[in-house]
């Protein structure tokens, strides 16, 4: 591993610097910012902090929302390192990019900048959280992984979202390579996600054939209370794994 030179720091060492301070002036531990970051270990966070490898766009844009930091605040170094190192800020094209301001400059051609292919709603219990312009800044709260019933076989994991901006919460599913081969044309497999606010007992089921890529649910209004979000994924019909996430109290996030 590289020892960082202040006089003539590596790109991945100057990202790796801009972390690791800004994670402690926020005072988060580094296993604290990775468990926030849903890693099941801190050793992959070290080795961005260090200078060992340089972090994917996702995972700065993580620090960003994690310590509640203007969008920009993260990414506009790391794009300075990628100039530095490849003459080009992006060289691997991104796949997802943080909300951003429209501008005379236009806006980032990538999925997260564009709008939502369905007309746009209110922020009201059972809105589609993209429809409801929550995406864009939208942040994972908890999350855990889902196994086969009785089976140490993972199948996916179910995420309670957050958006500041909006103050609603709603699930999302992702499937493994596991459900992957269970889904054949011969048989059928469906994702049911719910997210429920304790303060009622509001319930909002969303259920769909499982599409090989990431599931969303429909939204609720945040309040002060506490919020889970949870998932099933069922085969023709019959319950075969099902988990959930913690109750988390979104006006401490």
């Amino acid at each position: 591993m590289d020892v960082l030179d202040s006089n003539n720091p590596s790109p991945e060492q100057t990202v790796g610097a801009a972390l690791r301070a800004a994670r402690l002036t926020a005072g988060l531990s580094l296993r604290e910012m990775a468990r926030r970051l849903n890693y099941s270990s801190h050793s992959v966070l070290s080795e961005y902090e260090n200078g060992a490898k340089m972090p994917s766009e996702t995972v700065v844009e993580g620090y960003e929302q994690v310590l509640a930091l203007p969008p920009g605040t993260l990414t506009r170094i790391l794009e300075a390192a990628n100039i530095t190192q490849h003459g080009d800020a992006w060289p691997k094209r991104r796949t997802h990019v943080p909300g951003v301001a429209r501008s005379a400059t236009g806006i980032p051609s990538t999925a997260n900048a564009a709008a939502s292919p369905w007309p746009s709603t209110s922020v009201v219990d059972g809105a589609d959280p993209d429809q409801a312009g929550c995406s864009w800044d939208a942040i994972t709260i908890h999350s855990r992984r889902i196994a086969l019933a009785a089976e140490r076989s993972i199948v996916g994991h179910v995420e309670l979202r957050f958006s500041h901006s909006r103050y609603a919460a709603w699930g999302r599913f992702k499937g493994y390579a596991l459900l992957d081969h269970l889904a054949t044309p011969q048989q059928s497999v469906e994702i049911l996600i719910e997210v429920i606010r304790k303060s009622d007992g509001k319930c909002v089921p969303y259920r769909q054939d499982y599409a090989f890529d990431l599931h969303w649910g429909d939204i609720v209004v945040g309040d002060r209370g506490l919020f889970q979000a949870r998932a099933a994924v069922l085969v023709a019909d019959s319950l075969i794994a099902h988990g959930e996430t913690d109750w988390c109290n979104l006006a401490v996030t």
